[in-house]
């Protein structure tokens, strides 16, 4: 429940146009579902989705791109 009020409020920062912060706090919460739930988690890859996001709307195109792909690979892989 934590991690799924941290991963809305960094949704929130990056509606607010506050990428930065919320690139930070989606790390965050990805590391702990990385550790926790795996990374091949249908929760783990939307967070990485949501990274990809903050990524883009900080100017890094490549590290989104590289983010988003590997969430497309493993979901065909998986789901």
């Amino acid at each position: 429940q934590t991690l799924i009020s941290m991963s809305n409020l960094a949704n929130s920062h990056r509606d607010l146009g506050d990428a930065e912060a919320a690139a930070d706090l989606q790390r965050r919460v990805l590391e702990v579902q990385k550790r926790t739930l795996g990374e091949e988690h249908p929760q783990t890859l939307i967070s990485m989705s949501y990274l990809a996001f903050s990524l883009r709307d900080l100017g890094d195109a490549k590290a989104a791109a590289d983010l988003a792909r590997k969430v497309v690979e493993v979901q065909k892989r998986t789901l």
